[in-house]
């Protein structure tokens, strides 16, 4: 089934409210959110839908940009938003964010993009959200638990669910296009590995669903001792694989990436948006035998290489300040030879057609200044194979000291091995 065609049916603005047990899970993210709230935060709201957080965060006052995929969603809610509320609505995808500025929210609710996106879909919507969110900015990020999922679909009355085609029979992982579920400590691996600092995970609606009847008739006074067990406990390791709603609380740290703009050239963290520019690049035979990799063979093997990139705090895109072309990477890694803190190597790749402009130069002198003056090195290596002249003549421009040469120190990708030429720099270029 279709996105679209899910939610035509799908009464998402009565979904958190229909029952006591349905409402369980808006009341504590609520409860979990006021915590982050100090009364002037700019908030993100992705997968709005009709505004079950967008509404009663703007009626308290916080502007709040609401965006959903589904047209007749912001429809909805644009019926409910009253006058002097502080909401813009916005139609459109989560993984593209281009609307937005960098740095511009203190929060981001992502309560419902992650239920629909594969793992390289959740990247990309990931990285857009360290994007726009401000450093030190707080992403409650929503997922579904495989685990809950399969015990809410299999005990479901009159299911047939069990010994069906519906999960993977070795794995039990649930096939439910277009909801996608996943394990605890995968997603928050996933976070993780974004660059986002995982503050906590919680249970939003612990077992409310599999015994929805039962909560649903506990008396008042009962409710709400269930509910305090719930919040008492949602926590828990124990109690997350329970729930089909869950939230990790991500928070952004961004100091130690930023970079200054050169005269040409904007440096900043790699999005896997990028795959298309730089497969052109790295599938060029020249290109990748100065690199000492095979060509890349499709977007696919590309977008894997990359999502490898977006890993590393101190990898960058050179981009083109005005237009935004993609020119090549350049890095900070540490020192292969020397693995002790304040010892660097530097690396850096660039496409063919942008050889011969100094762009490495410019580029790598705004890196090297990063390095000495934010990151305190006190020392940066850099390395090249003898027949590559045109890095030797970049090392050179910077200012990098000859310190020797390694013989038969690199294996090429088809098991031959290369001399790597070594330099050293222990102060920025002027």
């Amino acid at each position: 089934m279709k996105l679209e065609e899910l939610y035509q049916h799908v009464h998402e603005e009565e979904r958190l409210q229909k029952s006591p047990a349905a409402h369980i899970e808006f009341l504590t993210t609520m409860q979990y959110l006021t915590q982050y709230l100090h009364g002037h935060e700019r908030i993100l709201d992705l997968g709005a839908a009709t505004g079950a957080y967008a509404l009663p965060l703007a009626e308290a006052g916080y502007e709040v940009c609401a965006m959903d995929l589904m047209p007749h969603h912001l429809n909805r809610l644009k019926q409910q938003k009253k006058k002097q509320m502080k909401l813009t609505l916005h139609q459109g995808n989560a993984m593209d964010l281009s609307r937005f500025s960098d740095d511009s929210f203190d929060i981001i609710l992502c309560m419902g993009p992650l239920y629909h996106l594969k793992e390289e879909e959740q990247r990309i919507c990931l990285d857009e959200m360290h994007r726009v969110v401000k450093d030190g900015g707080i992403i409650f990020c929503a997922f579904l638990s495989n685990l809950a999922v399969f015990t809410t679909e299999a005990l479901y009355p009159n299911s047939s669910f069990l010994n069906s085609s519906q999960y993977d029979q070795t794995t039990f992982k649930v096939i439910n296009d277009p909801f996608v579920s996943t394990y605890v400590q995968k997603a928050e691996q996933l976070f993780q590995s974004m660059g986002f600092t995982l503050l906590k995970t919680f249970s939003q609606d612990g077992l409310a669903e599999v015994l929805a009847e039962r909560i649903n008739a506990l008396t008042k006074p009962q409710y709400e001792e269930w509910l305090r067990f719930h919040l008492a406990i949602c926590e828990q390791r124990e109690q997350l694989a329970h729930s089909n709603h869950l939230i990790s609380i991500l928070q952004s740290h961004k100091t130690r990436q930023r970079l200054q703009d050169t005269t040409r050239l904007r440096l900043q963290r790699l999005s896997m948006q990028d795959h298309v520019q730089m497969y052109e690049m790295a599938k060029d035979p020249d290109v990748a035998r100065m690199c000492g990799w095979k060509p890349h063979a499709s977007l696919e093997e590309t977008k894997q290489i990359l999502s490898n990139f977006l890993i590393n705090d101190h990898t960058w895109g050179i981009y083109q300040k005005t237009d935004n072309t993609l020119y090549g990477l350049i890095s900070l890694d540490a020192d292969q030879h020397r693995p002790r803190n304040g010892y660097r190597m530097l690396g850096y790749w660039i496409g063919k057609p942008y050889w011969g402009k100094g762009i490495v130069v410019e580029a790598a002198k705004e890196v090297l200044r990063y390095a000495f003056e934010d990151l305190h090195c006190t020392m940066i290596s850099v390395y090249h194979f003898p027949f590559n002249t045109q890095s030797k003549r970049v090392i050179e421009k910077l200012g990098f000291q000859y310190e020797g040469t390694l013989h038969d120190a690199y294996e090429y990708y088809d098991g031959t091995y290369f001399d790597e030429v070594c330099y050293y720099l222990k102060q920025k270029p002027s």
